[in-house]
């Protein structure tokens, strides 16, 4: 088997050598190639792609993991996970183990499957998109931070801005507009299982070809936290808007921020996102006989 590595060499530092050594144990050759700020995986497994590889493995956080899914997506490559990051969502949602060999033997005998991927501003997602509190948390919670205290910075970062501004947009599916007011936050996803047991989409099927929405209405801190706390439980709540649909936009009052698979982007007053139905193919553990 021809296999590449797109690898992390600041976020899989540890990560790297136990790979390399449960490579090297399987008498497993493999093309090693780094992410860098000009490339964060894309290029490098479309390169990886039209070298021959029949493998790439994802060696890195939920930015590496989502760069290497849309540079593998539309092709007949799958892509392994090697989970080195702090929220590592593909990877959970998945039920890749976390553990680098155990990961590894998932990725080369595991079952391949198809999933549905996200679409925004032409860039893929694998897990889901969201504009509001949780781009905020995402955008200003350092790396020093998870790399300190792991995925609690992002609890300590939520905290902060518990009290923000809600953002003001106007959410469609299709050619219907759902509803139009004041949010802490806008997701929509493939798949929603978070570390804590929270699964956002519990109804989620990820080859589908539906993505699913959720919004947490909110006026102010106390309602965001109650919304939010409706979502996690999966309570009925008039707070929170669930929709499914190939297809949704969201209009804002003003730019905001915006992150795909736990990674900010840059402000924007509309987000138009669709489903590509089947468009990855992803090594995951072996189904129960």
């Amino acid at each position: 088997m021809r296999l590449a590595v797109v690898v992390n060499p600041v976020g899989a530092v540890d990560e790297r050598p136990e790979l390399e050594a449960a490579l090297g144990k399987r008498s497993i050759d493999a093309t090693w190639i780094e992410t860098s700020e000009e490339d964060p995986g894309v290029s490098a497994a479309k390169a990886a792609v039209a070298d021959g590889a029949e493998l790439v493995l994802a060696c890195g956080g939920d930015g590496t993991v989502r760069a290497v899914a849309e540079g593998v997506s539309e092709t007949s490559v799958p892509i392994g996970i090697i989970p080195a990051g702090t929220g590592n969502l593909l990877a959970r949602n998945l039920e890749i183990p976390m553990n680098v060999e155990e990961a590894l033997d998932v990725a080369l005998s595991g079952d391949k499957r198809s999933l549905d991927a996200g679409e925004v501003e032409g860039e893929v997602f694998t897990v889901m998109a969201g504009a509001g509190v949780d781009a905020v948390i995402m955008d200003e919670t350092s790396s020093e931070a998870k790399d300190r205290l792991g995925s609690l910075a992002y609890v300590i970062e939520g905290a902060k801005h518990i009290f923000d501004e809600p953002i003001e947009a106007t959410v469609s599916a299709g050619d219907s507009v759902l509803s139009s007011g004041a949010w802490a936050t806008i997701l929509v996803g493939n798949l929603g299982r978070l570390q804590g047991g929270i699964d956002l989409f519990p109804d989620s099927k990820p080859g589908d070809g539906r993505l699913n929405l959720i919004g947490l209405a909110a006026n102010g801190g106390l309602e965001a936290i109650a919304a939010g706390v409706a979502a996690a439980t999966q309570s009925h709540s008039d707070r929170l808007l669930r929709a499914t649909g190939t297809s949704f936009t969201i209009e804002f009052s003003e730019p905001v921020r915006y992150e795909l698979d736990g990674e900010a982007r840059s402000p924007i007053d509309r987000l138009e996102i669709r489903v590509r139905p089947g468009a990855l193919l992803a090594m995951t553990p072996k189904s129960a006989t």
